[in-house]
């Protein structure tokens, strides 16, 4: 299963993703679909 996350276009923005969420606990995400948001 993670190989198939790590082929998500997301997947490489993952730690500042996480790292937003964190410090802004109502975040939102845009991103065409197949992203992997």
């Amino acid at each position: 299963m993670l190989k198939e996350r790590s082929a998500l276009p997301i997947f490489s923005f993952r730690d500042e993703l996480l790292r937003t969420i964190r410090v802004n606990p109502v975040t939102v995400v845009c991103a065409e679909t197949g992203a992997g948001k």
